[in-house]
């Protein structure tokens, strides 16, 4: 019996909101040693910024994003080391929350969405009814550690009404867009900025690279 109950206390551990895990396979590419070592003398990088919007009808859309934030100062970068997640209440189904906090040996630590505090948004320039769901570790993010998140929910509005495009403030080593348009459909360019300029377009797949 003392035995079974320490098995079943391991299980219980094993199932709470944050435990041991291997770093997801998509943030293995952003680990070598090139990508640690770029911009180390910024307190922390992005190592990755991506998202995938892949509309679903006319007045839907489903988004897939990635991101992870590589620390390389304790007491200046740690603190910029923030998943978040902004969202409608009316507009928004979220399916999906996790994240990764990534120690210096490569350890890593799962993340559930209880984890997440989930915090309404009073500045005025926002809509009624926008919240965020946010994870920030309780523990210092010491140097070479990371944290990483990956997030998929849907919108009953455009691509362009709620693809987060706020700036991290961070170096940013790849960042990423993809927009999957209905068939028969076909995406074109509108640069609010006119330093962006237009990206070529594969003559074979029509796609922009």
């Amino acid at each position: 019996m003392f035995y079974r109950s320490l098995r079943l206390l391991a299980l219980a551990l094993s199932l709470g909101p944050a435990f041991a895990a291997a770093p997801p396979d998509w943030l293995l590419p952003h680990l070598s040693p090139e990508a640690r070592a770029w911009k180390m003398s910024e307190p922390a990088t992005a190592l990755i910024d991506s998202t995938e919007c892949r509309q679903l009808t006319a007045d839907r859309v489903q988004y897939h994003a990635m991101g992870a934030i590589l620390v390389h100062n304790p007491e200046t970068g740690g603190p910029k080391a923030v998943a978040t997640l902004g969202y409608s209440t009316d507009k928004t189904k979220i399916t999906d929350v996790r994240a990764w906090v990534i120690n210096p040996a490569g350890k890593a630590t799962a993340v559930g969405r209880s984890q997440f505090s989930d915090i309404g948004v009073s500045d005025p320039r926002f809509w009624i009814g926008q919240r965020m769901l946010v994870y920030k570790p309780d523990e210092p993010m010491p140097n070479g550690s990371i944290l990483a998140w990956e997030f998929s929910y849907e919108s009953n509005t455009g691509p362009l009404d709620t693809i987060d495009w706020r700036a991290n403030n961070l170096p940013t080593r790849q960042a990423k867009i993809q927009v999957v348009p209905l068939p028969d459909t076909i995406l074109s360019w509108h640069a609010y900025n006119p330093r962006f300029p237009a990206p070529a377009i594969d003559p074979v797949t029509h796609r922009h690279v």
